[in-house]
């Protein structure tokens, strides 16, 4: 039995993983700036705990024809992924990609409410991004574009702060990451210009 906790906060949102009673993964994952700008709380919890589980679907394919057990303190995002849907159709779209993920893994979801203060994943959903999570400013990337050219891979960035649609990430859980620790691929294989941004 795998246990998943998932919190939103209006900047990001966090997932601590319990396999047989070991925590085994605990992140903090930000909202892009447009999702942070145009989402409500609401949407924002309940996309943490679809991101939680297609990253859990991932990371841990022997989850496979097991159970995992939900828990949020949104009672919302709860009675979504409970009967599958609702009135909301951008909900709906969040939770119906997941819950085919989980149909073809043969895995069992169970969803529970924990009190907000009882949310163990509360902590990473508000953790401060450390240095290594800085961007360019958007103006500065413009400028150097038209004095090298496009970059075809932005190498050392994350889904919220890539440049480039094909990007390294050194997060394993990034869905978005074409390519994972850029440090460990062949660059003279990658298209050329590459974005090494900090």
């Amino acid at each position: 039995l795998a246990a998943l906790w998932t919190d939103a906060c209006d900047y990001q949102w966090g997932l601590v993983l319990i396999i047989k009673s070991v925590r085994v993964l605990e992140v903090a994952y930000p909202f892009s700036a447009k999702e942070v700008q145009e989402w409500h709380i609401t949407k924002k919890e309940t996309a943490g705990l679809v991101r939680g589980l297609e990253i859990v679907l991932r990371m841990f394919p022997q989850i496979r024809d097991g159970t995992i057990s939900c828990k949020t303190d949104a009672t919302t995002t709860k009675a979504y992924l409970k009967k599958a849907g609702g009135r909301l159709t951008h909900l709906n779209l969040l939770i119906w990609n997941v819950i085919r993920k989980v149909i073809q893994k043969q895995v069992m979801l169970k969803v529970e409410h924990v009190a907000g203060l009882k949310n163990i994943s509360g902590a990473p959903s508000r953790l401060v991004l450390g240095l290594e999570e800085f961007s360019l400013n958007p103006l500065t990337f413009s400028k150097l574009e038209l004095m090298w050219g496009a970059p075809q891979v932005d190498l050392f960035a994350a889904q919220w702060n890539n440049k480039c649609p094909v990007y390294a990430s050194k997060h394993a859980w990034d869905l978005g990451a074409t390519h994972v620790d850029a440090m460990s691929l062949d660059w003279a294989e990658l298209p050329a210009p590459l974005n090494a941004h900090p």
